[in-house]
C-alpha cells in the first residue's frame, strides 16, 4: 500500500500544481486593477495610454515585460529604458526613461531627428528647447542608429560641450564642411575631416581672447593650418 502511495504521489503533486496554476491564471484575484507610470520622474503623458489601458484586467502573472517594451517602443522610439514592477495581487508600476538628447537634427525634407549620448540618431519626442540644431542638406541622408555621419556629428557636439561653446545653429555643407553660428556672434567654419577637437579648442581659444569692448570677427575659418579671421 505504501509503495502504491509513493508511486502515485508525484503524479498527484503534479496534478495539484497544474490545478493551482490554472486557478491562478484564471482567477480574477490576479487581474490588474492599478497601473502606475512615470517618465523621467514625472507622470506619463497620454501618448502611452493605448498600452496602459490595454493592461487593465490582464492577469498580472501572465503579462510579458518584453511585450510591453515592444508596444511602448513602437509608440515612442526615444525610450531608453522600461522597468516593470509587479505588486501582487493586482498592481503594476512602469518606470520609463527617455534617451538623453545632445542635439536636434533637421533634414532638408523637414524631418526631425535627435542624437543621444551614445552618438546614435533616433526619432521621438524631446521636451528640451536648448539643444543645438544641426541643419542637414538633401544630399546627406539621415539614417537611424550609428553611421560615419553620426560619428562625425557626435565628435563635434562632444567637443563643443567639452570646450563650453554654445551654438545657435549648425549647418552641414558639402565636402564635410560645417558652419557653426556661435552664441557670441562669429560664424565658425570647420572641416570635419580634420581633428575636430583641435579645431574646437582653437575656436574656444580665439573667442576667449577677446576683451569685452573689443570687436569680434564676423567669421573664423578653421579649415587651414592657421585660423583666418574676417571682420566683414
Amino acid at each position: 500500500m505504501k509503495r502504491k502511495i509513493k508511486r502515485f504521489f508525484p503524479l498527484f503533486l503534479a496534478i495539484v500544481i497544474i490545478a493551482v496554476g490554472f486557478f491562478l491564471m484564471r482567477s480574477d484575484f490576479f487581474k490588474i486593477k492599478s497601473i502606475g507610470c512615470e517618465l523621467d520622474q514625472y507622470p506619463c503623458p497620454l501618448i502611452y495610454e493605448p498600452v496602459l489601458v490595454g493592461l487593465h484586467n490582464q492577469n498580472i502573472l501572465q503579462i510579458s515585460s518584453l511585450s510591453i517594451n515592444r508596444q511602448l517602443q513602437a509608440l515612442d522610439p526615444s525610450l531608453a529604458e522600461i522597468n516593470l514592477r509587479r505588486t501582487l495581487p493586482d498592481k503594476i508600476y512602469l518606470k520609463l526613461t527617455r534617451r538623453l538628447a545632445l542635439a536636434r537634427i533637421e533634414s532638408a525634407d523637414a524631418k526631425v531627428y535627435f542624437m543621444d549620448s551614445k552618438g546614435e540618431i533616433f526619432t521621438g519626442q524631446q521636451t528640451s528647447s536648448q539643444l543645438p540644431v544641426i541643419n542637414v542638406p538633401a544630399d546627406k541622408p539621415v539614417s537611424l542608429g550609428r553611421s560615419d555621419f553620426s560619428d562625425s556629428l557626435f565628435k563635434l557636439i562632444t567637443a563643443l560641450n567639452e570646450y563650453f561653446i554654445v551654438s545657435q545653429k549648425i549647418t552641414w555643407l558639402p565636402q564635410q564642411i560645417i558652419e557653426l553660428q556661435t552664441a557670441k556672434g562669429p560664424l565658425a567654419v570647420i572641416n570635419l575631416e580634420k581633428d575636430i577637437s583641435a579645431s574646437i579648442a582653437a575656436l574656444q581659444y580665439i573667442l576667449s581672447g577677446f576683451k569685452i569692448d573689443e570687436a569680434l570677427p564676423a567669421k573664423i575659418d578653421l579649415r587651414f593650418d592657421k585660423p583666418v579671421l574676417s571682420y566683414e
